[in-house]
């Protein structure tokens, strides 16, 4: 399967249906890799910018439902497109 697939049917699984193809989008015009990883106590999700040649990271945890996945998942893609904008030299929530 190739990786677009692996996204799509991850994409599926945990957002609503209507903003899968939005999303998807968004994943293949940036090189952001996302994990969905297992459940955290302190955060929902987070954004972790790529070094060298490796690419960034946005993770998810796997127990939100649909909507809450999706405005986590929002979320740290506007952090994804803070990183690329401003090549990390701005602050992730402001300069407050």
């Amino acid at each position: 399967m190739s990786r677009n697939r692996d996204l799509e049917a991850a994409l599926i699984r945990y957002l609503p249906g209507e903003c899968v193809p939005v999303i998807l989008n968004w994943f293949n015009i940036h090189p952001v890799v996302l994990r969905i990883s297992r459940s955290r106590r302190s955060k929902l999700g987070d954004f972790r910018g790529g070094i060298r040649l490796t690419p960034p990271v946005i993770s998810v945890n796997h127990n939100l439902n649909k909507y809450s996945f999706l405005v986590t998942l929002l979320h740290e893609m506007a952090h994804a497109e803070v990183f690329f904008t401003h090549r990390g030299q701005a602050k992730p929530h402001g300069s407050w």
